[in-house]
C-alpha cells in the first residue's frame, strides 16, 4: 500500500491525501505538502513532557497548530509551535515570554483561552491553548453560502467585542481570517490570537501558498509593510465580513502581489449585483463599505464603534 503524504490548504485549514491533487477543490489555494515537513515530525511527540502531539489541525503566519494530550489529565488541548529563536537571544525571548502574558491577561468568551507557554530545546517556543471544536467561518460560508444578515449578526457581533477586549489591553490580531473564526455550540471564537512576527515557510511552494492565502486578508497597510494596528483589525474584520455575506473576499488578484495592489491602491470596495442575491441589505453595506476604507482615517475609529454598528443592526432592519 502507497503511503500517500498529506496535503493542506492554507485558506480553509482541510487536509487531503489524494495523490494528484495540487490546489484546494473547494478554494483553489495551492496546497502545501505535509508529508516531509519539519511540522508534521512533531507529531507523536511529547513536548516538554506535558504534551504527547497527535495530529496538525492547522497552520498560520504564527505557527503550526496541534491537537495534543495534556498527559497526566488526559485533556485534549490545542498546541502552537511558534518561529524558533535564537538560544541565545535573550531579549527575544523576554519579548515572547512578555507577549504571551499579556494574552493571558485578556479574558473574554469570544477569546481563545491561553493554559500554558513555554520554550523546548531552548529554541522552540509553543503556547497551549483550549481544544476547540465548531465549523470555521471558512467553512460555514463555503458549505451554507452566503450569510442571511441574522446570522452574519448572530457571528460578527461577538467577534467585534472579543476584538475590543483586546484592543483595550492593547493587543491586534494581526493575522484575522476565516479559519481563524470558529463557530461552536456555545457561540464563536476567535483563535490564532497573538502578537507574532510572521512565520515564513522555508519552501518555495509553502511560501507561495501562505502568500496566496494570507495577502487576501491583509490591509493596505500591512500589503505596504507596515505591523499591525487597531485600524488593521477593522480593515480585515471587513475583508471576512464582506465574504460572509458575498461568498467571495472584495479583493482577491491572480498572484499574491497582485492582490495586495489591489488592496492599497484599487477603488473602494463595493457590493455588485442585486441585493437579494445575498440579502445585503443597504445597511449592511454601508458598515461593510466603511471598515474596508483605504485610508484608516475614514475607517471605524475603533472596534467598539463597528461592534456598536453591528450590534445596533437590529432584527427588524435586517429583514
Amino acid at each position: 500500500m502507497v503511503d500517500v503524504e498529506r496535503k493542506l490548504c492554507l485558506a480553509c485549514n482541510r487536509q487531503f491525501q489524494e495523490p494528484k491533487i495540487s490546489h484546494c477543490p473547494h478554494d483553489s489555494t495551492q496546497l502545501v505538502n505535509l508529508g516531509k515537513s519539519e511540522d508534521e515530525a512533531w507529531v507523536a511527540k511529547v513536548i516538554d513532557g506535558k504534551y504527547k502531539m497527535l495530529e496538525i489541525i492547522g497552520k498560520g503566519g504564527s505557527g503550526t497548530c496541534y491537537r495534543a494530550e495534556q498527559l497526566g489529565i488526559g485533556r485534549m488541548v490545542a498546541v502552537q509551535l511558534r518561529s524558533p529563536i535564537s538560544a541565545d537571544n535573550r531579549q527575544e525571548l523576554a519579548e515572547f515570554e512578555r507577549r504571551i502574558a499579556e494574552l493571558a491577561a485578556v479574558t473574554h468568551p469570544s477569546l481563545c483561552t491561553l493554559y500554558d507557554f513555554g520554550v523546548i530545546e531552548r529554541t522552540q517556543p509553543y503556547v497551549v491553548m483550549e481544544f476547540i471544536q465548531g465549523e470555521s467561518l471558512s467553512h460555514i460560508v463555503r458549505t451554507e453560502g452566503c450569510l442571511d444578515p441574522v446570522r452574519f449578526v448572530s457571528i460578527f457581533d461577538p467577534v467585534s467585542k472579543g476584538l475590543e477586549a483586546a484592543h483595550q489591553k492593547g493587543l491586534v490580531h494581526g493575522d484575522l481570517r476565516p479559519s481563524n473564526i470558529i463557530v461552536t455550540n456555545n457561540g464563536v471564537k476567535i483563535v490564532d490570537f497573538a502578537p507574532h512576527k510572521v512565520q515564513f515557510s522555508s519552501d518555495t511552494v509553502g511560501l507561495e501558498a501562505f502568500l496566496s492565502a494570507s495577502v487576501r486578508y491583509m490591509s493596505p497597510e500591512q500589503c505596504a509593510g507596515k505591523p499591525p494596528t487597531v485600524l488593521s483589525d477593522i480593515y480585515c474584520l471587513g475583508i471576512l465580513m464582506y465574504e460572509a455575506l458575498t461568498g467571495k473576499p472584495p479583493f482577491d488578484g491572480r498572484h499574491p502581489l497582485e492582490t495586495g495592489l489591489l488592496h492599497i491602491s484599487s477603488q473602494r470596495a463595493t457590493f455588485t449585483g442585486p441585493p437579494s442575491v445575498c440579502r445585503v441589505t443597504r445597511k449592511l453595506q454601508e458598515l461593510v463599505v466603511k471598515a474596508l476604507e483605504k485610508d484608516g482615517i475614514n475607517r471605524f475609529s475603533s472596534m467598539a464603534e463597528l461592534g456598536a454598528a453591528i450590534a445596533n443592526c437590529s432584527a427588524t432592519e435586517l429583514k
